[in-house]
């Protein structure tokens, strides 16, 4: 990758920031194959002070990246990656000093928020990462990070995290060899993802199925599917006898069925009511992707007539029909 190409990628980065941090399309594939390459072909003395710029923003962007993943160790490297190429970034700032607080070094975190101080000004999360740090730092708390520390995500998901952020998917992967816990069994499956290994991802996955619990489908696995894979059905049909499980997360990708399963009233959000309309959007939206990736035309077709309001399905509808009455047209007819 050339200094131009390397360049383009990174105002690509800073223009789409924000759409860019919800996935998909953000994959691994691009982190380490794209942007890793390009933060490394500017970072030099040769940098411009807009090259400077730039890199500062690819880099805050590589730590919300490995933040999502829940790797604050890489995700602490790259905000100090981002504050070193531009000074002045307050947010850059503030979000070390939050990752630093999440690993338990409270004073370097209070001295990073202190640093965002003259940029951000009377911003409510900085007086609040102020204060959890300061907090922490006197009552002398272990890491919010710490292995086994919680039972869903018990130890060694967090060091496989940070393997993962280093791109060793093998070295993960030895990590969590013989683990049983269905929590491991997809930090497992983002390891095979990131190896381009669709049958063993696919098969940790349909393993959740014979498990009990929620599930909650979180930014490190859609970060981490293989390639193509939301363009089959292999995918979709291994979340399908999961979709009664599914709590909070990532668990719904298209905006427009808040429209047609809308939040309650705000103090009951927290309820069983809204996770009962959470899992109904989840089983909405895994029917439209299995009506989209096996062209099934009467489920397309029952989607668009139920929900009028939901333009994918319309649009889903028309093509996929249109394509089951053509093969339904070419079958030879019995005499």
């Amino acid at each position: 990758m050339n200094r131009t190409r390397a360049g383009a990628l990174l105002r690509e980065v800073e223009e789409n920031y924000h759409e860019w941090r919800t996935p998909p399309p953000l994959s691994c594939r691009f982190v380490f194959g794209e942007l890793l390459p390009a933060l490394g072909v500017l970072d030099d003395a040769r940098a411009s002070r807009r090259d400077r710029k730039l890199l500062g923003t690819g880099y805050a962007f590589l730590g919300d990246v490995h933040d999502f993943n829940e790797a604050p160790l890489a995700a602490a490297r790259a905000y100090r990656a981002a504050v070193r190429c531009d000074p002045d970034d307050g947010w850059s700032w503030r979000e070390l000093g939050q990752m630093l607080t999440n690993v338990a070094r409270y004073r370097a975190a209070l001295r990073a928020l202190r640093r965002a101080e003259p940029f951000l000004g009377d911003d409510t999360s900085l007086r609040w990462y102020v204060t959890e740090a300061e907090e922490r730092l006197r009552d002398g708390d272990a890491p919010w990070y710490r292995n086994g520390g919680q039972e869903m995500k018990p130890a060694p998901c967090w060091d496989a995290a940070e393997l993962l952020a280093r791109n060793r998917p093998k070295a993960a992967l030895r990590l969590l060899a013989g683990r049983r816990h269905p929590y491991l069994r997809k930090v497992r499956a983002r390891c095979f993802g990131a190896l381009g290994r669709t049958e063993e991802f696919l098969e940790e996955w349909r393993g959740l199925a014979r498990t009990k619990g929620a599930v909650e489908l979180e930014c490190a696995d859609w970060f981490h599917l293989p390639e193509g894979a939301t363009d089959g059905s292999g995918w979709w049909r291994a979340l399908w006898p999961l979709r009664h499980r599914f709590v909070h997360g990532w668990s719904t990708m298209h905006d427009a069925l808040f429209e047609i399963v809308p939040f309650g009233a705000k103090s009951a959000r927290k309820g069983p009511t809204e996770m009962r309309r959470h899992r109904r959007r989840v089983g909405l939206w895994l029917r439209y992707n299995l009506a989209r990736t096996e062209n099934d035309a009467p489920r397309a077709a029952r989607l668009a007539a139920r929900y009028p309001r939901w333009k994918e399905a319309r649009r889903l509808a028309r093509p996929v029909s249109a394509r089951g009455a053509a093969r339904s047209a070419a079958r030879p007819r019995r005499s």
